[in-house]
């Protein structure tokens, strides 16, 4: 099925859109300093283009007229899955997850602000009536409390598998992080996304026991894999159940290799609040000077020079 596109606006920021069939996509234009072209697909079914700067509006706009078809199946794939890592309302009735469970919240009214964790259950209590605000504060502090005290009680348990390498033992920081799950410094400092207290506990071990390899192999080169492969043989397992939830999203930045440090993983943009897949692509801008060199480059004494025509 081809798509018609319409020319977006050459101004620094603007909207456009292709027909592709009877399905009208529309998508906004952003032109920064890179050498790609990416398309970006949120879960509200909105579409981005970042190009470069001087990039040819016409161009663009084929550009996107040929990935329609992955823009649509990106949008229907959205459209029909609930999304995840979005906002919350912090009003009672919703999902949290701790430890890998899924659990409703009920926010209720007390004599003292409180948490308190049930079966299936997470029980907020606020002096007054219900108030998103306080709510969030509540639960916030909750699971920052929570994570400082699992999250060392883990590394103290993973350290053990490591101890023989006589690393040191690591100080250990823990903040949410926007794109990893977990860093591990050149000086042996451990820092921890807050967000692991959702996942669970093999999954955070996993994420763990990647950091402290880091302490005696700061690369992700086969030493460092054969060594997690001797502390942790089912990483692999491990890794894909952390990322399994985000793998139906189409081509998202993953959420644990690359977020614990391996080049394959993703990172975990849902942390930051919503999902996306992404198409990037090698399309480097083309000024018109630019346009007037031509692409024949020969070799003249071991150098490669560029001849200019028209100029």
């Amino acid at each position: 099925m081809a798509a018609s596109a319409s020319v977006p606006p050459s101004d620094p920021s603007g909207s456009a859109e292709v027909h592709y069939g009877e399905t009208i996509i529309r998508y906004d234009v952003r032109y920064a300093r890179r050498k790609t072209a990416a398309i970006t697909v949120t879960p509200d079914q909105r579409v981005s283009l970042i190009a470069p700067e001087g990039s040819d509006p016409a161009t663009l706009a084929a550009l996107v007229g040929r990935r329609a078809p992955w823009i649509a199946r990106q949008q229907r794939r959205f459209a029909a899955t609930p999304p995840v890592g979005l906002p919350h309302a912090y009003v009672s009735g919703e999902s949290y997850r701790y430890l890998g469970r899924q659990y409703r919240l009920r926010v209720a009214t007390g004599e003292a602000t409180g948490v308190r964790l049930g079966r299936t259950i997470l029980t907020v209590t606020l002096p007054g009536p219900a108030d998103p605000a306080a709510t969030r504060a509540a639960l916030d502090g909750w699971f920052a409390e929570e994570a400082r005290r699992i999250f060392a009680t883990r590394l103290a348990v993973c350290f053990r598998r490591v101890a023989r390498l006589g690393v040191p033992y690591p100080p250990l920081t823990i903040r949410p992080l926007a794109t990893r799950w977990g860093i591990c410094s050149r000086s042996g400092a451990i820092t921890l996304n807050l967000r692991l207290i959702q996942v669970p506990q093999p999954c955070l071990d996993y994420v763990i026991l990647h950091e402290l390899c880091h302490l005696q192999e700061h690369h992700h080169g086969k030493g460092f894999y054969a060594l997690l492969d001797r502390v942790l043989p089912d990483w692999r397992e491990r890794r894909h159940k952390l990322n399994a939830p985000f793998l139906r999203y189409g081509r998202y930045r993953n959420g644990v290799g690359r977020a614990a440090g391996a080049a394959d993983g993703p990172r975990p943009r849902a942390w930051r609040g919503h999902l996306i897949a992404r198409w990037r692509l090698r399309w480097p801008a083309r000024s018109p000077r630019r346009r007037q060199m031509s692409a024949r480059r020969t070799r003249r004494g071991g150098r490669c020079a560029t001849r200019v025509l028209g100029g």
